[in-house]
């Protein structure tokens, strides 16, 4: 039988949450801190594959330095994470990503939108022109190919020109990125990843929808237009989860005809509902025996769940087996030297086990008090991140790898590390004026 806090799931690392925390300007900090925490709470974090396949962290982190850095295993060799996964390996997950149905040859591919792609534009021609593809064609081009990392990229770049768009930095981080996680789980001496197959018939948002705990009454909302989009999404649920039910209900919240703050509000409030029954819905799936859901800061909350949960951030109401940690705990975790973090784990593991299978609040408590003692809030400068990305564009430079893709290295990547994308961009231009005035 599983501990209580064996198997942890949280949404945080969902592969839409991924890009849109990016974008609201988390670094790879942010994410890594996150992983943490989540790794302490559960013994392994269940993570399923578009969360890898499809996420813009994961596929821009190497699994190797997250293993470095997280602390478990031998020689700090094995990630606390377990990838489920659609088909009995990544490798294949990643082949049948926008696959519908195999057996029919004639049948449409999913209109999968990547949102490893920043590009809206992009993401959104790539998508459609998914859904204008048979499997048939697709098959021939990536099914039997053995680089699939290589042969998918290569045709989301033709699908994209079709379109008259590009992504190219994302496309060769993601076609790095994926081949980097199947080595994760595959090649002998990388191997540190876990892989299982998920069960697809035990997903059933309806069960959790209809429990108590997500009840909503309609008078919650303030307005015609939430009550009606509420009605909408439960009606969607109801009727049971289909690729092109998924498809009419994020149409129905694209046309919501949000309007006053009010409107915007509901609208926020029915999205982050049925995201949290969702991701619920998932964890029961992944029989995660511990899950994590993040309320947005523009949703009321709604149900008895929620407003349990908005009353503890809001008035610090905590019970005596719930764990209160420093207002920057996040950063102090984020910067602990990996050697210390693994070695304050290695001293802690009678403590974290008694967590893990028992649920004994005391041995977390132990635990972290020993992490803090260790950390300390981050002084790093930006100018340092800077100069580390400088670093990474001239090695680029070296390999004859073309400035204009180092150039954009720099945006991205200082991007992702918490670098305000004015100052690599003015970076850029000094490089680009220089490397101009020495051009042959």
């Amino acid at each position: 039988m599983p501990g209580v806090n064996s198997l942890r799931f949280s949404d945080v690392y969902a592969a839409t949450g991924q890009r849109r925390r990016l974008a609201a300007g988390w670094s790879g900090d942010d994410f890594f801190a996150h992983l943490r925490l989540d790794t302490l709470l559960g013994r392994e974090l269940v993570v399923p594959d578009t969360y890898i396949l499809d996420g813009a962290y994961f596929l821009d982190s190497s699994p190797k330095d997250l293993a470095a850095r997280l602390g478990r295993g031998v020689s700090n060799r094995a990630l606390p994470l377990v990838v489920r996964t659609r088909k009995g390996t990544l490798k294949d997950s990643l082949r049948m990503l926008v696959v519908r149905d195999e057996r029919d040859q004639t049948a449409s591919l999913n209109g999968f939108p990547f949102q490893s792609i920043q590009d809206e534009r992009a993401r959104n021609a790539l998508a459609d022109a998914l859904a204008q593809c048979s499997t048939g064609e697709y098959m021939k081009r990536v099914g039997s190919a053995d680089n699939v990392p290589k042969a998918l990229a290569d045709f989301l770049r033709q699908l994209l020109a079709t379109k008259d768009a590009k992504a190219d930095l994302d496309l060769e981080i993601m076609e790095t990125g994926w081949s980097a996680w199947i080595a994760a789980e595959t090649v002998p001496k990388q191997r540190r990843l876990k892989v299982q197959e998920w069960d697809a018939q035990v997903f059933d948002l309806k069960a959790v929808a209809n429990d108590k705990a997500y009840e909503v009454n309609i008078d919650e909302f303030a307005t015609n237009v939430g009550r009606e989009l509420y009605r909408g999404t439960q009606k969607f649920i109801q009727d049971g989860e289909t690729l092109r039910s998924r498809m009419a209900l994020r149409a129905l919240f694209a046309q919501a005809n949000a309007k006053t703050d009010s409107e915007k509000s509901d609208v926020a409030t029915v999205q982050s509902w049925y995201d949290h029954v969702r991701h619920r819905a998932m964890a029961r799936q992944h029989r995660c025996t511990a899950f994590a859901h993040t309320l947005r800061s523009e949703a009321r909350p709604i149900g008895p769940l929620q407003r349990r949960l908005r009353r503890v951030i809001d008035t610090g109401e905590r019970s005596t087996d719930e764990l209160t940690v420093p207002e920057d705990f996040y950063a102090q975790l984020a910067c602990i030297d990996n050697e210390q973090y693994s070695r304050s784990l290695l001293e802690h593991m009678p403590q974290l086990d008694g967590w893990w299978t028992t649920g004994d609040i005391d041995g977390l408590k132990e635990t972290v008090e020993g992490l803090l003692k260790l950390g300390g809030p981050s002084t790093k400068p930006k100018s340092e991140g800077l100069v580390e990305l400088l670093g990474e564009v001239v090695d680029e430079a070296a390999k004859d790898v073309p400035f204009g893709k180092a150039f954009k290295v720099l945006v991205t990547r200082g991007a992702r590390g918490g670098i305000r994308k004015e100052a690599a961009q003015r970076v850029v231009e000094y490089l680009r004026v220089g490397h101009a005035a020495y051009a042959p």
